[in-house]
C-alpha cells in the first residue's frame, strides 16, 4: 500500500550562500550540521560530563532529593570553588560553531517584517489568540528590539549590520539568564540589549500564526505585499521561527522562553503538517520534555523558582496551554499523552487579566479579593483566562477518558464511566454562566465574541461525554446497550449541529481560526459515526431501533461536506478531510440515489444481528483509488476509530 507521508516546509529558507545553506538545513530529525559542528553537539550532549543546572528540575526519586533539607547547599556545589568562574559565552567564543550560528542569524534576521508591519501582526495576533502570553511583555519585547537594533535593521537590509545584530544576539543565547527578583528584573533579562533567539523566534511564530488568519483575498497580501501570497509568507516566519529553534537547541541552555519558542513553532507547525505528522508529534513531546524539565508541571517547583506572582501566573499559563494541547493531540491520534494529570501538580491559572497581573500591592490584594474561591471573576466579564481555565479543567476530565479509552479494557468498567460522565457534566455546569452555550440568548460582551467561544465549550465537553458513551459496552444489559447507544447517536448529532455553527460563526470575527481545527477534531468522528448509523437505518429498515432523523442528518453532513470541500490543499489535514468528505459524500449519494440491485433491504430472515457487511466498494462505485476502498473495507464500522485507522493506513 502507497503510504502518503506528511509535507512540511523546510526549517530554513534558501539562501544564496551554499555553506550557509548546508549548516542551516534542518529535516524532522533535527538540523544538519558539519562533522566538527556534530562532534561538538555530542560533547555538550554527554552525560556523563554534565550536572543538570539548577533551573531543572530532580523530583522525590532523584539522587539529590536525599541531601534537600538535610545539608547546606555549599555541601551540593563543591565544584563551585575549585573552578575559576568563567561565562558560557566567552567559553562559547573560542569555538568557531559561533560563526556558523552568526551566519545562521543573518540569514533569520533578513526576513524579519518591517517596524510598522511588526506592530500591525502583533496586534492581529493577539486579538484573536488565546491569551497564552503576556501580551504587554511580548509588546515590550518588540518595541526593545527595535529601539535597540533598529539601525541594523534598515531597508535594505545590509549583510554587515545583520551580522552586527546575530553576534550580538548569538552571544545573548550562550549565555545563562541572570536570576530574577522582580518583573522589572524579569523582563529585562532577555529584551532590548538582551535579546534571545528565544524572543526573535516567538515573534516570528506569532507573525505566522496571525498570517493564517487571514484569507487569501486580504489587503494583507494583495495590498501592502501584491508579490508575496499567503502561502509564501507564512513559509518565510515559520522556517525563521524554526531557525531560531535550531540555534536556540544547540545553545544547551535550558529557559522558559525556549518553552514560548517550542509551543509556537509546534502551534504553526500543525496547520501546515496536520496534528497526525509524526514530525508534529516529536515536536510536541520535545515541547513536554522542557516542560518537566524546568519543573514547571510541580506547583511547588513552579512558584519556588518564580520571581514574582506575575511571572508564577504566566508559567501557569503556558503550562495549561501545553497540558490541553497535549489531550487534543492524544484524542486526536489515539496515542498515549506526554503529560498525565497523576504526575502534575501544578494549579490552574487565575482569571485575571494581563494588566491586572502586573498590580502589586494593595491594588493586587483587592483584585483578588474580587475572584471567588475557585479564582472565577464575579465581575461576569469574558476573558481569554476564563476561556483556558474551562478548557483546562474539561482537559483534566479527558485525562481520564483517555486513560479508559487507550488502556486496558478491564480498567473500564461501566461504574467508572459513569462517574466521570457525572463529574464531567459537574465541572460544565459549573462553569461561569457566560461560558454556556444556549441558542435562544445573547450574551454578548465586551472583549471576546462569545458565540464561538461558547460554541468551542460546549463542544469540549460533548466531546467527552461521545468518547465515553463510545468504550466498549461489553457486560452490559442489552437495555443499557441500547440506551447507550441512542444517547451516543444524539451526541453525535448535536457534536454535528454545533460544529456546522462553528463554522459559520468564521464570518462574525472576520477570520478562518479553528476552523479546520473544529471541523477535524470535533467533526470528523461525529460525522463518521452518523453516516455509518444512516447505512444501518436504511438496510435494517423497520428493525432499526435507533431514532435518527433520517432528513435533518443528512441536511447536517451536507454542511459539513462543503466545509471539508472548502479546506485548502497547503492545510496540514488537507489528505484526510479530502478522503472523508469522499466517504460521506459517496454514503449520501449511495443513500438518496442508490444502485439498482445493490445492497437489497434485507428481510428478518438474512438481517445480521447487529448490522449488515455493507460492501463499501459498491457504495463507491468504480474507482482507482484501491488504497481507499481497501481501507474503507478493512474497517470495523461498529466499534473502534477509523480515524485511526485511517492514519495507520495513509500517514
Amino acid at each position: 500500500m502507497t503510504r502518503a507521508k506528511p509535507t512540511t516546509p523546510p526549517v530554513l529558507l534558501p539562501t544564496t550562500n551554499d555553506k550557509v545553506k548546508k549548516n542551516a538545513k534542518a529535516s524532522r530529525s533535527g538540523p544538519s550540521m558539519n562533522s566538527d559542528r556534530l562532534f561538538r553537539a555530542f560533547q555538550q550532549q554527554d552525560s556523563s560530563e554534565r550536572t543538570p543546572s539548577a533551573a531543572e528540575f530532580l523530583g522525590s526519586t532523584s539522587y539529590s532529593s536525599v541531601f534537600q533539607g538535610s545539608i547546606d547547599k555549599h555541601f551540593l556545589n563543591p565544584d563551585d570553588e575549585d573552578e575559576p568562574e568563567q561565562s558560557t559565552c566567552q567559553n562559547q567564543m573560542e569555538h568557531p560553531e559561533l560563526s556558523e550560528s552568526v551566519k545562521i542569524g543573518v540569514q533569520i534576521l533578513r526576513y524579519f517584517p518591517g517596524e510598522q508591519l511588526c506592530g500591525q501582526l502583533l496586534t492581529l495576533h493577539f486579538k484573536l489568540s488565546d491569551g497564552d502570553l503576556h501580551e504587554p511583555s511580548i509588546r515590550h519585547c518588540l518595541d526593545s528590539l527595535w529601539s535597540e537594533f533598529g539601525v541594523y535593521l534598515v531597508e535594505p537590509r545590509q549583510t554587515d549590520l545583520l551580522s552586527i545584530m546575530a553576534e550580538k544576539i548569538t552571544q545573548n543565547e550562550l549565555t545563562p539568564l541572570s536570576a530574577s527578583s522582580n518583573n522589572e528584573q524579569w523582563l529585562t533579562s532577555f529584551s532590548g540589549k538582551n535579546t534571545r533567539w528565544e524572543i526573535i523566534g516567538t515573534l516570528y511564530a506569532l507573525f505566522g500564526l496571525a498570517i493564517v488568519t487571514k484569507f487569501e483575498t486580504d489587503p494583507l497580501f494583495t495590498g501592502s505585499f501584491p508579490t508575496k501570497n499567503k502561502k509564501q509568507w507564512t513559509h518565510e516566519m515559520g522556517s525563521s521561527a524554526e531557525a531560531c529553534l535550531v540555534l536556540y537547541e544547540e545553545s544547551g541552555i535550558i529557559n522558559e522562553f525556549g518553552v514560548w519558542l517550542m509551543f509556537f513553532t509546534h502551534l504553526l507547525s500543525t496547520i501546515y503538517a496536520g496534528d497526525l505528522s509524526a514530525h508534529v508529534w516529536k515536536k510536541h513531546g520535545a515541547l513536554a520534555g522542557v516542560i518537566t524539565t524546568l519543573g514547571h508541571h510541580q506547583n511547588d517547583a513552579l512558584m519556588l523558582s518564580s520571581p514574582s506572582f506575575m511571572v508564577s501566573q504566566l508559567r501557569k499559563r503556558m503550562f495549561t496551554a501545553t497540558f490541553c494541547t497535549d489531550k487534543h493531540m492524544a484524542t486526536l491520534t489515539g496515542r498515549p499523552p506526554a503529560l498525565s494529570r497523576r504526575y502534575c501538580t501544578t494549579e490552574c491559572h487565575l482569571d485575571l487579566t494581563d494588566e491586572e497581573l502586573m498590580a502589586g500591592g494593595q491594588e493586587l490584594e483587592r483584585i483578588l479579593g474580587a475572584l471567588d474561591v475557585n479564582g472565577w471573576r464575579t465581575d461576569g466579564k469574558l476573558t481569554n483566562q476564563t476561556v483556558g481555565r474551562a478548557w483546562f479543567m474539561l482537559s483534566q476530565l479527558r485525562d481520564e477518558i483517555l486513560e479508559l479509552s487507550l488502556g486496558p479494557a478491564h480498567e473500564a468498567p461501566q461504574w467508572r464511566r459513569d462517574e466521570i460522565l457525572r463529574r464531567s457534566e459537574q465541572t460544565y455546569k459549573g462553569l461561569p454562566t457566560v461560558l454556556h452555550y444556549s441558542p435562544n440568548e445573547d450574551k454578548s460582551t465586551n472583549g471576546i465574541p462569545p458565540f464561538p467561544i461558547q460554541l468551542l465549550c460546549s463542544l469540549e465537553f460533548l466531546l467527552n461525554k461521545f468518547l465515553l458513551l463510545r468504550l466498549p459496552d461489553d457486560g452490559l444489559s442489552e437495555d443499557k446497550k441500547q440506551e447507550n447507544k441512542q444517547e451516543l447517536v444524539d451526541t453525535a448529532r448535536l457534536i454535528l449541529e454545533r460544529v456546522n455553527l462553528k463554522i459559520a460563526s468564521r464570518e462574525q470575527r472576520g477570520s478562518n481560526l479553528g476552523i479546520v481545527w473544529a471541523t477535524v477534531y470535533f467533526g470528523l468522528n461525529a460525522a463518521g459515526l452518523l453516516g455509518v448509523e444512516l447505512l444501518r437505518q436504511s438496510a435494517q429498515g423497520k428493525q432499526y431501533v435507533v431514532t435518527l432523523p433520517r432528513s435533518k442528518t443528512i441536511q447536517n453532513l451536507s454542511i459539513f461536506l462543503g466545509c471539508l470541500h472548502l479546506i485548502r490543499p497547503f492545510t496540514g489535514h488537507y489528505k484526510l478531510c479530502a478522503r472523508t468528505e469522499k466517504v460521506l459524500r459517496r454514503i449520501l449519494d449511495h443513500l438518496l440515489d442508490p444502485v439498482p440491485g445493490a445492497n437489497p433491504t434485507p428481510t428478518e430472515q438474512n438481517l445480521p444481528e447487529l448490522v449488515p457487511d455493507v460492501d463499501m466498494s459498491t457504495i463507491m462505485g468504480l474507482t482507482d483509488d484501491s488504497d481507499l476502498t481497501q481501507w474503507l473495507n478493512s474497517i470495523d464500522w461498529t466499534n473502534g476509530s477509523w480515524i485511526d485507522s485511517y492514519s495507520m493506513a495513509f500517514c
